[in-house]
This record gives structure tokens, C-alpha cells and sequence, in this order.
């Protein structure tokens, strides 16, 4: 696989959770490496700055097990940036630094979370490529298609079949999540549903009285190390371990209602009414991009006492390449609470544990494949609030999304 992409200029190595897309796409950079006469410039990058962090982790733990030289390991990137940060955004334009006039000045670029991908950030990012520089996409085409227009990726793989690379096995994934993830793709409902009604520690349902005191006894940890001041890298794990995942913001399952009431049980004497408060321990993510603050859509922080302002409040936040920046609440781009979050703001994080929460009627947002994306962010465990015929009724529901793509290309 390594050597067939290795090949071509333009790459996609597609493949669900645990697959080894990055323990391939190292072997492919150790290749290129090899077989150039010069090293190779090479960026990595992603759509989020949480999937930028977990594709740096992820080529970090890949690179100890790699079977080469030091020399050829030493020109393999440790860092990953946002295609934001890449392309070099410049606020308020919706233009970037680079393009085809002052294109990047890497030979490849590899994409991660491919699938996130917006067809006019795809079209800025193969514009801003320098003549002969290669393109490698990674992803998951059974995801959800980006929250703007068009399912590039999926639409790529139908159009170049010799251009990508499938792999099916996984070596990762616990093996009930392993099951219910393919079961839903493959929209067997009935198998599907049965394999959340047996009593297993990886796959459950829960009825919909237990999601709020089920949700707070997971929280437990997360509000000890707050109260107890505890190191922002401390508390930041431990948020990481549990998410509340919705197909819906408004409703009574919603992201909206279960973080207010959520946020009232947990931190309720901080709240003040009518207003937007802040206090130690409130999850955020920030809604819209900031490139001057180097703050994009999709990123996580919590707000806690800064040990250095004399305990004033400030919003932490972890950058791809593990270092740690603080803003005054005032200073954000829009950001919303975070102890719950729908299926399409988790795309590019994992959790070791999942709840995901469906409403009790069927609408719209609902199909297999914002399902599929909800099980698939779970390393561990997962549990399902929902009503069997509803569970159903997502399976059994298909996203048709065109970007014509693929037209292009016959």
C-alpha cells in the first residue's frame, strides 16, 4: 500500500478507526524519504486543531515502532498545523496567504480528517500546491460529509478508484465498538440494535431517565480536579475521557438542554442569570475561526483561575503541538458550553467514552452515517439513549449529498 502511493502525486488512503491510516501514511513519508535525492519538505495538517493534535500523537507513537533508519525518521514531521493556519489565513478576508500565485512551498502535503474537508477549503488547498508537489488525503468515507457543501471526499474515492488506497482491517478498535460501527454501515439494524441488548462493557443502551445522572457520575473526576486547582493538563485528560454526543442542538435531547441542565448541577452557584457566565471548570468551544488569536472553529478550552493572574479566570486551550495558550473570556471568538455536543462538533476528537443521545421522534439530521461518525469517536465504551424504532429508523437512512465532483473527473 505504502509503495503504490508513494507512486502518484495525488494519494487517498481511506479506512474506519484503528485501520493504520497513520502507521501507513509514516511508512509512505519513510519511502519518499528513501527514494528522494534531497529530503522531502513535508506538512502535515488537518481541518481542527483537536484533529491536528490527534494526528501529531498519532505519527509520534507511529514513529517509535517504525522499522528504519534514525536519518530517514529525523525528516518525517512531528508537527501538524490547521489548513488554516497552513494556508495562512488573513482575517476578516475569507482569502488566504497562499495560493497559486504564492503557492506553499512544501513538495506534500497530507491531509488528515479528510472528510471534514469543505469543497472551497479543498479548492484553496489544491490551488495553493507548487507545481509537482503531492497530495496525500486521509479519512474515513463512511463519516459524515463536511458541515458546508459537499461530500469531497467520498466523491474522490467514487471518481479515482486507482488513486485509493482502502484498508479494512483494525487493529484498534475494541471489538463491540468494531461491530456496531459495521453493522451500521452496513444498515443492519436489527444486528445492530441486538448488539447493544446484550449486557457487554463496551456497547449499551441507556434509558432516557439515566442520561443526566449517568452524565454527572462521569463527570465526577473532572469536578474534583477543578475544585482541588489542579494542573490544567490534569484536568484537561480527564474532560477528554467522557462525551455526551447529540444528533440534535435544540430539542429536549438536545446539546443546548442537556448542558443547561448539566451545567446547573454541577456548577450552579457560579451561574448568574440572563447573562454568560463564566467560572472554573465551563467546557467551551469556540464557534468561530480567529486566525489573530490562532483560535478556529471546533477548537476545546476550559475556563479556569490562572495561577499567574493572581487567580483571575482565563480559558485554557491546548495547541497541536502540546503547548498551552490562555485568553481572558473577553477576548474569545463566540464560543458555546461543551459538556454535551452534537455529532457534527465532535468530527476529529476522540473520547474513551461515548454517550450518544438520539431524540425520541425521527427528523431530519438523522441518518447512518452521523451515527456511524457518533460510534466511531469512542475508544472504549459507548452507551445509546434512544427508542429502537428511531434507532431504526437512522440506519436505515442514507445522506445523499452532491458536489459533482466526480463528474469532473469521468
Amino acid at each position: 500500500d505504502a509503495e503504490i502511493a508513494a507512486q502518484r502525486d495525488f494519494c487517498i488512503i481511506t479506512g474506519g478507526p484503528g485501520t493504520g491510516k497513520t502507521t501507513t501514511i509514516c511508512k509512505i513519508l519513510a519511502v519518499l524519504r528513501e527514494l528522494a535525492d534531497e529530503p522531502l519538505l513535508i506538512a502535515l495538517a488537518a481541518p481542527t486543531g483537536k484533529a491536528a493534535m490527534r494526528l501529531q500523537e498519532a505519527i509520534a507513537l507511529n514513529l517509535v515502532e517504525l522499522n528504519c533508519p534514525d536519518s530517514i525518521k529525523e525528516h518525517i514531521p512531528h508537527t501538524a498545523n490547521t489548513l488554516h493556519r497552513l494556508l495562512g489565513a488573513k482575517p476578516p478576508s475569507p482569502y488566504f496567504r497562499h495560493d497559486a500565485k504564492n503557492p506553499l512551498v512544501f513538495d506534500l502535503v497530507v491531509v488528515d480528517e479528510a472528510s471534514m474537508v469543505d469543497l472551497a477549503l479543498m479548492s484553496k488547498l489544491v490551488d495553493a500546491l507548487k507545481p509537482g508537489a503531492k497530495l496525500i488525503l486521509l479519512g474515513d468515507k463512511d463519516q459524515l460529509a463536511s458541515v458546508e457543501s459537499g461530500a469531497v471526499l467520498a466523491d474522490l474515492i467514487a471518481a479515482l478508484p486507482d488513486n485509493t488506497v482502502e484498508l479494512r482491517q483494525s487493529y484498534r478498535f475494541d471489538d463491540g465498538i468494531k461491530r456496531l460501527a459495521d453493522t451500521v454501515n452496513q444498515q443492519h439494524h436489527e444486528m445492530a440494535w441486538g448488539i447493544l441488548s446484550e449486557v457487554s462493557e463496551t456497547a449499551n443502551t441507556l434509558e432516557r431517565k439515566q442520561l443526566i445522572p449517568y452524565m454527572l457520575s462521569q463527570r465526577e473526576e473532572y469536578v474534583s480536579l477543578v475544585e482541588a486547582n489542579a494542573e490544567f493538563a490534569d484536568i484537561y485528560r480527564a474532560f477528554g475521557h467522557f462525551q455526551v454526543l447529540c444528533s440534535n442542538r435544540h430539542g429536549e435531547s438536545g446539546a443546548l438542554d442537556i448542558n443547561i441542565v448539566v451545567e446547573k448541577a454541577l456548577f450552579g452557584q457560579h451561574l448568574k442569570y440572563g447573562a454568560v457566565s463564566w467560572y472554573p471548570g465551563r467546557p467551551v468551544m469556540v464557534l468561530q475561526n480567529n486566525p489573530a488569536l490562532h483560535l478556529y472553529n471546533g477548537d476545546m478550552g476550559i475556563c479556569l483561575p490562572d495561577k499567574d493572574q493572581n487567580g483571575n479566570l482565563m480559558v485554557f486551550f491546548q495547541r497541536p503541538d502540546g503547548a498551552v495558550k490562555k485568553y481572558l473570556p473577553a477576548r474569545l471568538p463566540t464560543c458555546e458550553t461543551v459538556f454535551a455536543m452534537t455529532i457534527h462538533k465532535s468530527q476529529g476528537s476522540e473520547f474513551d467514552e461515548v454517550l450518544i443521545a438520539l431524540p425520541e421522534t425521527i427528523n431530519p439530521v438523522l441518518s447512518k452515517e452521523l451515527l456511524y461518525t457518533a460510534i466511531t469517536r469512542a475508544k472504549k465504551k459507548i452507551n445509546i439513549v434512544a427508542e429502537e424504532s428511531v434507532f431504526a429508523a437512522t440506519i436505515n437512512r442514507k445522506m445523499g449529498r452532491v458536489t459533482g465532483l466526480a463528474n469532473k473527473f469521468e
